[in-house]
């Protein structure tokens, strides 16, 4: 279930990428942190653990209701006269780059595995 959880994620990563409408931005950081704050719960649920509890609750609070809130509050108040534009990568190019740069770490990082006996 966290699998299923962590490639929502992804998906919303790629959805955040090539919105241009600030108020789906909004929504889409909303929802992917709804699926953060998921995953720790059912971590906390397999695992046990206050911190996993505790950081939950405060993913949920901060980052599903306030700060979407606050947000959609400020752009009501000064509403951006256009959306949201590409300026450095656009949204296809992002999304490569995002890529490779996931398996150059992935690659990198996998090599401290062995020596640290994390395989």
């Amino acid at each position: 279930m966290i699998n299923i959880f962590l490639v929502l994620i992804v998906v919303t990563a790629s959805f955040v990428l090539t919105t241009r409408n600030i108020r789906s931005l909004v929504t889409t950081y909303a929802i992917q942190s709804l699926l953060l704050s998921a995953i720790a719960l059912m971590l906390y649920a397999h695992e046990g653990g206050a911190t996993l509890l505790l950081l939950a609750l405060i993913t949920l609070i901060t980052k599903v209701l306030i700060i979407p809130e606050f947000i959609k509050r400020v752009h009501q108040q000064m509403p951006a006269k256009r959306d949201v534009g590409f300026h450095y990568l656009q949204p296809v190019f992002a999304m490569i780059v995002s890529m490779l740069v996931f398996l150059v770490m992935y690659y990198q990082l996998s090599q401290f595995a062995v020596p640290l006996g994390l395989t």
